[in-house]
């Protein structure tokens, strides 16, 4: 009987809800009970969220579905006042802590693009109050999952919500404010659950048309996924992985996930929309998987497993940009073998620069923001201005234009001074600088990199005997550098040479 009127605590027609909290009140409720009737009195306190929706508001699962609807929205005062009534009889001083701890779940149900997809301060800063008031009360909730499929789907998506907050804080000082034992008890819950389809908070938008063009049917890539828990597992991998350091438990996780959306393939294509959650990161996929199990293998002294890991990895989508070829040369150089490292560089030199990058309908070369960061004005305030390539979104897609064009610059120094092999040093140091001449030449970041591949290119020209590109090269420097010591040496030696 119990169970039956807790279930029809979820329904969406009000008459039947209002039954069942009235059969609940002649009861005495374990704490399983009490909780669920603290979810429900926080889905009638919210009201209907479709009332104060945005623009974005169909993007969210939650929401697409449906999870949190009724029939008549104007009994929501006297259901709430209802359910208060059931919870004060039967935890005088307690409920309204009990209540409390349930808004946890409200933070998945957004009204508006930016609550609860990280993408505003205040949201963020009040997870660490939300897990605060769930904290105490946390295992009442854990005990009401076998008794509410609605819960259950909205503890896995709280779980996803709570990862992407947790892994963004690390690196950006936006999201400064947060608990590790939250991800650690959300997740490792979520993994045990059962969900009759997937769930996937926010839609990926890398399945998704360019920001700004109507969504066509039929698109998105929940609508690909295959299993109901398949994301979480990568997520929860994720966790044991970066920040319990627990590689065997990762390895299993990322196993799970592979086993449960093997066709969850990456398209190279990085869309850039610095309001949204999902454009932060790199997008789950069975790539990313491999590559991540090859870094756990790194971590346990598995290199074999790890080469074979990152092959896997690159053979599902050679061309794209998140390919572990890098990996696999870093590996070979460890190992004493720049030669056969270099050629796997280069390969991922090449892949960057074929993944097509999205901002607005625009498409560049190579990967990065086109926003751009000014070290001294971090944050979203103004991201069309900032005066070098690296956007604000970053830090947890871990991609910055420059870093992705040094690849050129390693090749380079490699080929040189490393290998003494003249031809291919000289192709990779002119990509280079190349690019950095593209970019803002009065940030330091440039400036310096300019001036350090500059020098090479004029050693390199000297070591090849090619003394009248190495005297331009020389005073090209020194108008860079007036005064250039290095300029003014091998100017010097081109001088006496030819005097």
């Amino acid at each position: 009987m119990v169970k039956a009127l807790l279930e029809a605590l979820e329904c969406p027609e009000s008459q039947l809800m209002r039954g069942a909290v009235a059969g609940l009140a002649s009861l005495a409720l374990p704490q399983p009970a009490l909780a669920l009737c603290a979810v429900a009195w926080q889905r009638w306190a919210s009201g209907d969220p479709a009332s104060r929706r945005s623009h974005r508001f169909q993007l969210f699962q939650v929401n697409r579905l449906g999870w949190r609807t009724a029939d008549d929205w104007t009994a929501a005062d006297d259901i709430q006042a209802e359910l208060a009534e059931v919870l004060r009889a039967q935890l005088p001083t307690q409920w309204e802590g009990l209540v409390a701890a349930a808004a946890i779940f409200n933070g998945i149900f957004p009204v508006e693009v930016y609550i609860g997809n990280g993408d505003t301060g205040g949201y963020t800063l009040d997870c660490q109050r939300l897990w605060q008031d769930f904290a105490p009360y946390r295992e009442w909730f854990a005990e009401a999952l076998p008794l509410s499929e609605g819960l259950r789907r909205e503890w896995i998506t709280l779980a996803q919500v709570y990862w992407s907050h947790f892994r963004w804080q690390a690196d950006d000082w936006f999201y400064g404010t947060f608990s590790e034992p939250a991800c650690d008890y959300l997740l490792a819950h979520a993994v045990t659950l059962q969900s009759p389809y997937p769930i996937q908070y926010y839609y990926f938008y890398r399945q998704l048309p360019v920001y700004g063009e109507a969504e066509p049917a039929g698109t998105g890539q929940e609508l690909a996924l295959q299993s109901g828990l398949g994301l979480t597992y990568f997520y929860y991998a994720q966790y044991c992985q970066y920040h319990r350091q627990d590689y065997a438990t990762a390895l299993t996780y990322y196993q799970r996930f592979l086993a449960a959306e093997p066709a969850c393939l990456p398209d190279n294509r990085f869309y850039l929309f610095e309001r949204d959650a999902t454009a932060r990161s790199y997008p789950p996929s069975t790539q990313e998987a491999r590559t991540e199990m090859g870094n756990c293998y790194l971590q346990q002294g598995q290199l074999p497993a790890a080469r074979a890991a990152f092959e896997q990895a690159i053979a599902l989508r050679p061309d794209n940009f998140q390919a572990p070829y890098e990996r696999i040369a870093h590996l070979l150089r460890a190992q004493g073998e720049p030669a056969a490292a270099l050629p796997w560089l280069a390969r991922k030199a090449e892949a960057c620069t074929q993944t097509v990058v999205h901002h607005y309908g625009s498409r560049m070369m190579g990967i990065g923001s086109y926003f751009h960061y000014d070290p001294a004005n971090p944050g979203p305030q103004k991201l069309d201005t900032y005066p070098n390539a690296w956007g604000w979104y970053d830090p947890a897609a871990r991609v910055r234009v420059l870093e992705v064009n040094e690849l050129y610059k390693e090749l380079a120094d490699a080929y040189f001074y490393e290998l003494a092999e003249y031809p291919p040093a000289g192709i990779y140091y002119k990509r280079y600088l190349t690019f950095l001449s593209q970019q803002n030449p009065n940030d330091p970041v440039v400036r310096a990199r300019t001036i350090d591949a500059s020098e090479s290119q004029l050693r390199l020209a000297m070591e090849q005997g090619d003394y009248w590109q190495a005297r331009g090269l020389g005073e090209k420097l020194l108008r860079l550098v007036p005064g250039s010591q290095v300029a003014q040496l091998y100017l010097t030696r081109i001088r006496q040479r030819f005097a």
